[in-house]
């Protein structure tokens, strides 16, 4: 069995099956770290289907380094694969906007007298089981009372609410945490490469 990367290229040939790894750093143009939240999102496809789909923090939180990451492959994802070329290709995201099941946004109204906001925490199973449609959004406003009980939604709110607070819900009960969005989605130069999967050979 054989695992090999072509430096220059990031072109990987192996045979199915083969267990490999390789590092990849990764740094900002503008010589920042990259901060909590950030991930690389490496993906493997043939023509349109993808066969992994992976993402690696940049922000050093197993002690690698920030921006250093490490892809493996490991014999199952491989094993099934027919022989040809698959298309590689990594990006980067930062401050990720992810395709969640629940969103909360919580506006609390102007106070006087410097008095402490309202917070709020939600559960996302609490919220998903409560609600009935498969996507929505919920708006729920105190005046002298809240036009809906948060708890309902599973929401926990901290502090005294007053005339004008206002709490958003949204779900979508498909949501897959998969990143959708953010403040940059990237693709690195000199990512796209290919995996060349070769047959193994077995002798009789």
């Amino acid at each position: 069995m054989s695992f090999t990367i072509d430096r220059n290229t990031s072109a990987i040939t192996m045979h199915k099956g083969d267990t490999g790894a390789y590092w990849v750093t990764l740094t900002r143009s503008s010589g920042e770290p990259f901060a909590a939240g950030d991930v690389a999102l490496y993906t493997v496809k043939q023509g349109s289907t993808v066969k992994i789909s992976r993402e690696y923090a940049l922000d050093d939180d197993e002690g690698a380094g920030n921006g250093r990451f490490l892809i493996a492959f490991h014999n199952s994802d491989t094993d099934t694969w027919s022989p040809g070329a698959y298309n590689t290709e990594i990006r980067v995201a930062l401050n990720p906007i992810r395709n969640g099941k629940v969103y909360m946004i919580v506006i609390p109204a102007e106070r006087s007298g410097g008095a402490t906001p309202i917070t709020a925490e939600i559960n996302d199973e609490a919220c998903i089981a409560y609600v009935t449609d498969d996507t929505g959004t919920a708006v729920l406003e105190y005046t002298t009372a809240w036009s809906e009980n948060p708890t309902l939604y599973g929401i926990t709110v901290t502090g005294t609410p007053v005339s004008g607070d206002v709490i958003t819900v949204s779900w979508d009960k498909n949501g897959d945490g998969s990143v959708k969005d953010g403040d940059t989605i990237r693709t690195i130069p000199g990512s796209k490469s290919t995996i060349t999967i070769q047959d193994v050979l077995r002798e009789v």
